[in-house]
């Protein structure tokens, strides 16, 4: 299994065999996949980031609130879980476009440094 990540905008553009699964507090209205909430950020993370923009205190709020509570082999069994039907990769998907600073780049860095490739689906044309 091959992981990446994306935006709910992207999802149209991801290849057949790749299923997006949201990882937000909020997933848009009509949404048919599956959602893993373990990995969205917390309302108070999203809060304190929207009154300050402060990136640095996000990116320790969401390491220490989130990532620091979760196992790495648990989560990946979660994800292997939802793949079924013809899905052999999945994609983690949240709102923000791969340029912008978003919590998923957070969660592939804490991926990469386990020792698992994960990259942005596509990031071969960004």
């Amino acid at each position: 299994m091959q992981i990446y990540t994306s935006y709910f905008a992207n999802v149209k553009n991801l290849p057949p065999n790749i299923l997006p699964i949201s990882i937000t507090n909020i997933t848009p209205q009509g949404w048919k996949y599956p959602i893993y909430q373990k990995l969205a950020p917390s309302d108070k993370i999203l809060k304190n980031w929207k009154q300050t923009h402060a990136n640095l205190d996000y990116i320790f709020d969401y390491e220490d609130e989130i990532l620091s509570q979760l196992k790495l082999n648990d989560v990946m069994d979660d994800l292997l879980h939802f793949l079924k039907d013809d899905y052999t990769d999945i994609s983690l998907i949240c709102y923000e476009k791969p340029t912008d600073f978003c919590h998923r780049h957070l969660v592939a860095d804490w991926v990469k440094q386990n020792h698992i490739q994960c990259k942005e689906w596509g990031e071969e044309y960004i």
